[in-house]
């Protein structure tokens, strides 16, 4: 708790020293964090450089709340419904031709790091009922696990929601919220007929990435050549450099699991 003190050290510091021990006397019968007096600050000391230093610290009941009141609000800000919380890799089906695309989305999540060198990001295309959505959740809560800060939306969603904005005159605050988190992940890429006005709001928030190297997993039912003619070649063309795309070829999960054989 204490280094070893010189007396002259011990005279100078010596209303440090009756702080520091009054900040540690109730951690021997600790009332919890709630009936902290002190809000779960103690005072530490230690020498560095020669020199006796003292600082404020939280204690261990401090931190762990922090880290879960800070991940909350990391799920809060993710859009994560409670479906797509529970979606991880260790509860992922895998089955014949899921293969390349569950190595690629561990391989994202493995090599991601928070002010990193930038990672490409992953585009996962098939029909629906391969597991795409259910891969790019398992990524989305892998790195939330991590402090990440995601975004996870369905595109249709999305647009919904720029829809709003316009007409609240907050459209550039829900696209910043959108251009500037960590990882974004877009789910059904494609999935609606979109106006101008739409695919340019998308085109807008996939470009700002791409020229900030900000990294997107998405997912959509269309190949590359479809999605072109849905969204535009110059969102497909960035899409192609800024994510590795893998093909999923396999049933549709929901029908095997749900239709009687």
């Amino acid at each position: 708790m204490l280094p070893d003190l010189t007396e002259t050290e011990a005279h100078q510091h010596e209303a440090d020293i009756e702080l520091l021990e009054r900040s540690w006397a109730q951690c021997d019968d600790c009332p919890g964090l709630d009936g902290c007096k002190a809000k779960g600050v103690r005072v530490v000391a230690a020498r560095m450089d020669g020199l006796v230093q003292f600082r404020a610290t939280y204690c261990p009941q401090r931190l762990m709340r922090g880290a879960a009141e800070r991940y909350e609000r990391l799920l809060v800000a993710s859009r994560m419904t409670k479906r797509f919380r529970e979606r991880t890799f260790g509860n992922f089906v895998a089955r014949s031709g899921t293969e390349a695309a569950l190595d690629a989305c561990h391989r994202f999540v493995e090599d991601y790091q928070i002010g990193g060198p930038p990672t490409r990001g992953v585009m996962l295309v098939g029909a629906p009922g391969t597991g795409k959505t259910h891969l790019m959740a398992a990524c989305a809560n892998a790195l939330l696990d991590r402090g990440v800060r995601v975004i996870f939306a369905c595109v249709p969603d999305v647009l919904a929601d720029l829809r709003r904005a316009v007409g609240a005159d907050a459209l550039e605050d829900v696209v910043a919220e959108l251009r500037e988190c960590e990882v974004l992940c877009l789910d059904d890429l494609g999935a609606e007929r979109v106006t101008d006005w739409a695919r340019e709001q998308v085109y807008r928030l996939i470009n700002y990435r791409y020229e900030a190297e900000l990294p997107v997993l998405a997912t959509s039912n269309l190949d590359a050549d479809a999605l072109a003619e849905q969204l535009g070649d110059r969102i497909v063309s960035r899409l192609a450099e800024m994510c590795v795309w893998v093909r999923m070829e396999c049933d549709d999960y929901r029908l095997r699991k749900e239709v009687p054989a």
